[in-house]
């Protein structure tokens, strides 16, 4: 059986890079690092662990998908993902995620992921810009205040209002 691999686009970010340590400690996938910065994402790579490693990929250019031939998911962070190439990735068997929360991106990405006629992976959408931050922020309270009963029930009511 072949090694997975996972790649993060926007993954030497703050939420890419846990995103990465928490598939590192859970898992044995590989885990590629993307971004345009190739020297960055290979700082960052080096700061999770053995099984991952930085890519210098731009997505908006015309080899971005040969250059992801072979991941097994691509979480994509930024909106930055050209329509074309998620249904590309979709189409070729690589499951895509991505995590906008903006109406015409994500309409546009699923208008083009719909319009493949036999893709061999899945797509989701909406994975969670706003719950998913709102989380974040509410496991750092807990974390740094585990007595302050008041600061969590005002993250639990921001996150309510996110995912109305």
């Amino acid at each position: 059986m072949r090694t997975q691999t996972i790649c993060i686009l926007g993954g030497y970010g703050d939420v890419g890079l846990r995103v990465a340590r928490l598939l590192h400690s859970r898992s044995d996938v590989r885990i590629l690092l993307a971004g345009r910065d190739g020297a960055e994402a290979q700082r960052a790579a080096s700061s999770v662990g053995a099984r991952c490693e930085g890519l210098t990929l731009d997505v908006r250019s015309s080899n971005a998908a040969a250059q992801l031939r072979g991941v097994s998911v691509c979480i994509s962070l930024t909106e930055a993902v050209p329509p074309a190439l998620a249904a590309a990735l979709v189409a070729s068997g690589t499951a895509f995620i991505d995590s906008s929360a903006s109406p015409d991106y994500v309409n546009a990405l699923r208008s083009a992921i719909e319009a493949v006629e036999a893709p061999r992976a899945c797509a989701v959408l909406e994975a969670g810009l706003a719950p998913g931050l709102t989380n974040l922020m509410a496991a750092a309270l807990c974390r740094d205040h585990p007595r302050d009963r008041h600061r969590r029930q005002l993250i639990v009511r921001i996150h309510a209002f996110h995912c109305q």
